[in-house]
C-alpha cells in the first residue's frame, strides 16, 4: 500500500508518497492549484503506477484551497481523507526539529493517513472521507 500526502497551498500544493513501512518513494511533486496542476498530480500519479486499490490519499482542508484536489482524486476514485491541520501539526510535535516546509509536510501528511486509518473517530474523518 502507497499513501499520498498532499500539503495544500493557496496557489501550489506538494504532493509526497511514501510506502507501508514509511519510507518516502522518489521526490515530491509541486503542482498548481489548477487545471494544468491537476494533470501534473495525474502525471506523478500514473509515474509511480498508483491506483485507486493500492494508494490512500490524504490532505489538509485548509480554507477553501483543497476542495479542488479532494474533487479530482475523487472523480480518479481514490480514497482520500481531508482531515484538520491541528492533526498534523500534532504529529510534526514528536519532531525534535520543528521546521515547517512544504515537502515535509508532504511526507507528514503522508504519515498521518499511513498511521490512523480512516475509520478514526475523526469528525473531519467521518465527515470528509470518500470511498
Amino acid at each position: 500500500m502507497f499513501y499520498l500526502g498532499i500539503d495544500i497551498g493557496k496557489r501550489h500544493h506538494e504532493a509526497g508518497l511514501i510506502n507501508e513501512k514509511g519510507d518516502p518513494i522518489g521526490k515530491t511533486v509541486r503542482f498548481a492549484n489548477s487545471k494544468s496542476g491537476s494533470e501534473k498530480l495525474l502525471e506523478f500519479l500514473n509515474q509511480h503506477q498508483l491506483t485507486p486499490e493500492n494508494c490512500v490519499c490524504g490532505l489538509e482542508a485548509t480554507g477553501h484551497y483543497w476542495l479542488s484536489v479532494f474533487s479530482f482524486l475523487h472523480k480518479l476514485g481514490f480514497k482520500i481523507t481531508a482531515f484538520n491541520p491541528m492533526q498534523s501539526d500534532a504529529l510534526r510535535q514528536f519532531y525534535i526539529r520543528k521546521t515547517k516546509t512544504d515537502v515535509k509536510d508532504a511526507y507528514l501528511i503522508a504519515q498521518v493517513i499511513r498511521i490512523d486509518s480512516p475509520e478514526s473517530n475523526s469528525f473531519c474523518r467521518r465527515r470528509f472521507t470518500s470511498t
